[in-house]
C-alpha cells in the first residue's frame, strides 16, 4: 500500500509516507519541510524611468541602463536588448523592473535588476504601463498576496519557477497564471 498525504501546517508541509516492508508490515515515516511559495508574490516589481541608456563598453549586445525607481539613488540595470529594441525606444521611457533579483556582474558592470519585456520569436516589446504610472509604483497580484523577498537568492530558483507562467493576455496585459499585473489605483 503506497500513499502520500500532505497536510499544510503553518509554513510547513508535513509529508507522511506509508509503505509495506518485505514482510507485509506497514511502515510510516513523516518529514516536515518548509514551504517555499514559488509564486509571483516573492518577486518585487516596480515601475522605473530609464534616465540613460548606453552600449555596454565590453559587450556589443548589452545595454547599460540608468533607472530611476524612486529610491535614494538610481540603479544600473543591464539588458540584452541591443539587437531587439533601439536605444531611442528605451531612453526616457517608463518600464517595469524586477528589483529583488540578486545583483550580478555582467562583463565588469554590476546589474541591479531586470527589465521586464514581452517576447515572441519575432519581437521583444517593453510592457505598456497603466496611464499615470510613476517611478516607484509597485506591482501587485490580487490572486497572490504576500510580501516579496528582500533578495531572491539564485539557489532558491524562485525566478526560474515563476517565469514559465508569465504571459500577456489577448489585450497585451502582463499576467501571472492569468492574474494581471496590477498597480494600485492605476489599473492593469
Amino acid at each position: 500500500m503506497n500513499s502520500n498525504l500532505k497536510v499544510e501546517i503553518s509554513n510547513f508541509i508535513q509529508k507522511t509516507r506509508r509503505a509495506e516492508d518485505i514482510n507485509g508490515n506497514e511502515k510510516t515515516s513523516t518529514t516536515l519541510t518548509r514551504t517555499a511559495t514559488n509564486n509571483i508574490s516573492r518577486v518585487f516589481f516596480k515601475v522605473g524611468k530609464v534616465v540613460d541608456v548606453k552600449l555596454h563598453p565590453n559587450a556589443d549586445r548589452l545595454y547599460v541602463q540608468t533607472v530611476d525607481l524612486a529610491e535614494n539613488r538610481t540603479r544600473t540595470i543591464i539588458s540584452g536588448l541591443v539587437s531587439r529594441i533601439p536605444k531611442e525606444q528605451i531612453e526616457g521611457r517608463m518600464a517595469l523592473y524586477a528589483c529583488n533579483i540578486k545583483p550580478v556582474r555582467m562583463r565588469g558592470i554590476i546589474s541591479e535588476g531586470m527589465i521586464i519585456c514581452a517576447c515572441t520569436e519575432e519581437s521583444v516589446q517593453i510592457l505598456e504601463l497603466p496611464a499615470g504610472s510613476v517611478p516607484g509604483d509597485i506591482v501587485s497580484f490580487p490572486d497572490y498576496p504576500g510580501e516579496p523577498d528582500l533578495l531572491l537568492h539564485p539557489r532558491n530558483k524562485i525566478w526560474e519557477a515563476v517565469v514559465p507562467d508569465l504571459k500577456t493576455d489577448e489585450n497585451g496585459v502582463a499576467t501571472y497564471r492569468g492574474c494581471p499585473f496590477t498597480i494600485k489605483g492605476k489599473g492593469v
